[in-house]
């Protein structure tokens, strides 16, 4: 058998400190020399990591000999323990019915998937309450992987009065390469509940969110239903709109036994200022409708013809030219009648200063009002110690004397972002062209965060991706990234990767990759996971 039939196995430790690790691999309780330990790495929050690796011997692992990996840290009073063995990375996960497939053809499929590193003669099959089914039953075959991981997938078609009954749905799952000889079993059905009804708002824009955007965001909330399952879409002037143009974020659970979820709805500019009917439409499985319009989506506000008194706002600079360009750049925005003379200046700590200073040309609103901006650039490094930006506008007929703002970095409380990726629906993969990615990143603080997108190393244009406004939920903020890339490159195994970066990483950026064959979670709550690495099959 040559080097390259050897499977090799990683044991890799992460989150300890200091730095002082020992490592022992064990078959079956019995110790294994010929491993090889990593240096550690240092990572930006003063914790290591390290991997552990050893070549194992084939007639042991095609016998199922169980490996495990045993750590010792001075933090804790016995070793930590992963094991593996050539059937243990089998997973069985059930997804439940898309509400859209129920609303849009009166039936769902529920999808089971197996997962491992040999499914040789597994087989699926399913019941619905005590009764084995086999109408509207669909096994694929085994399909093997570039990384050496199996799937089996089965679908069975489910009707929305099985469904609004609760019927139980059980997926069972023979896979002779487990220790035991009983099926593994997976049970799905709707929450048993009284349905609750959605509450849907539409919460209309500022004037001025649509002026300093060329896209505005149009958001519906649609909050209180009950079980954790609906269809949302947009419908302009009562035409459908593509859900490219919106972005529906993920049910949460309310402080009760609710559940709610929003929809953002991007709009250009030209159309913010249309008189367009903007509805937003909440549908249940059972196809019950609840929607809220807009006409107006502007908030009432008083009118500014009267203003004299021009209107002052200091604009801390974006997160995204802090991190990618290193520069901060700081606006102070003045609004109102009568600018052009209007004087602008900037103090770094106190200082007076004119590096870096440039003055826009007047731009006349659409409400009779003009804008003047003066742009400040500076490093960012300057901004990151929180010293202070002071703008000061002078001569003015309605300021007899200079009137200033300030501005400086809050250095608060830091959260590093939790960074997942959640893959296509089953439904998207049967039904369309196209696949969205979602990103859901969670938890962090100060809100200023940038989400960009890769595959195969190559940057995705922005125009390719829509990131939600960060969401403050009264502890820290939570946002998602929607990417829609064809079905066809998903399907053939290409890689996407979500790059999230944020003050609190700063200058590393946290990268979560996901692909057709990527299945497990990307949850990185293990302090020791044993992955299999083949260089080649063992025979």
């Amino acid at each position: 058998m040559s080097n390259k039939q050897i499977p090799t196995l990683v044991c890799l430790i992460t989150n300890f400190a200091p730095d002082k690790i020992t490592v022992q691999w064990k078959v079956d309780d019995t110790v294994v020399s010929g491993s090889v330990l990593t240096p550690s790495m240092k990572g930006a929050d003063n914790k290591f990591s390290a991997t552990s690796t050893l070549k194992v011997d084939a007639a042991k692992w095609n016998a199922q000999k169980e490996y495990s990996c045993e750590v010792s840290h001075p933090a804790t009073s016995k070793p930590k323990t992963a094991k593996i063995n050539k059937c243990s990375d089998e997973t069985t996960l059930l997804l439940k019915p898309s509400a859209e497939d129920f609303v849009k053809t009166g039936s769902s499929k529920a999808t089971c998937l197996v997962v491992g590193s040999n499914l040789s003669g597994t087989s699926i099959s399913w019941k619905a309450g005590n009764h084995v089914r086999d109408k509207g039953v669909e096994t694929g075959d085994v399909k093997t992987h570039q990384n050496k991981t199996e799937t089996l997938t089965s679908t069975i078609s489910i009707s929305i009065n099985d469904w609004k009954n609760s019927v139980i749905f059980k997926c069972l799952v023979n896979y002779p390469c487990s220790k035991t000889k009983s099926p593994i079993e997976k049970t799905i059905q709707r929450p048993i509940g009284n349905v609750i009804p959605p509450k849907v708002s539409i919460f209309p824009l500022t004037y001025e969110e649509a002026v300093e955007d060329e896209r505005v965001t149009l958001t519906c909330v649609v909050r209180g239903f009950f079980p954790d399952e609906m269809y949302v879409k947009w419908v302009v002037d009562e035409k459908e709109v593509a859900t490219s143009q919106y972005v529906n974020s993920p049910i949460t659970k309310d402080s009760g036994n609710t559940f709610s979820m929003e929809s953002r709805f991007l709009i250009s500019k030209v159309d913010a200022n249309s008189k367009k009917m903007y509805t937003c439409v909440a549908t249940t499985p059972e196809k019950k409708v609840f929607s809220d319009s807009v006409k107006d989506i502007f908030v009432n506000v008083s009118p500014v013809c009267g203003l004299e008194k021009p209107e002052i706002e200091l604009l801390k600079p974006s997160f995204e030219t802090l991190f990618l360009s290193k520069k901060a750049i700081i606006v102070c925005k003045v609004v109102g009648q009568e600018l052009t003379y209007i004087d602008i200046t900037w103090a770094i700590d106190g200082k007076k200063t004119t590096d870096g200073v440039e003055k826009e040309q007047e731009i006349l609103n659409d409400d009779g009002t003009c804008t003047v901006r003066s742009v400040l650039t500076v490093d960012a490094s300057e901004w990151k110690r929180g010293i202070v930006f002071t703008c000061t506008v002078a001569n003015h007929t309605s300021i007899p004397t200079p009137e200033s703002r300030e501005i400086q970095k809050q250095n608060g409380i830091q959260m590093t972002p939790n960074v997942y990726i959640l893959p296509p629906s089953s439904s998207e993969i049967s039904e369309t062209a196209f696949v969205t990615l979602v990103c859901l990143i969670k938890g962090f603080t100060p809100e200023d965060i940038l989400v960009r997108w890769m595959y195969n190393d190559s940057t995705v244009p922005t125009n390719d991706y829509v990131n939600s406004k960060p969401h403050f939920d009264g502890n820290n903020y939570s946002m998602s990234s929607r990417l829609t890339v064809p079905k066809a490159d998903w399907t053939k195994g290409t890689t996407y990767q979500c790059v999230v970066s944020h003050d609190s990483t700063d200058p590393d950026s946290i990268t979560r990759n996901i692909n057709i064959h990527t299945i497990k979670s990307n949850l990185m709550n293990l302090s020791v996971v044993v992955t299999d690495v083949h260089s080649g099959c063992p025979s």
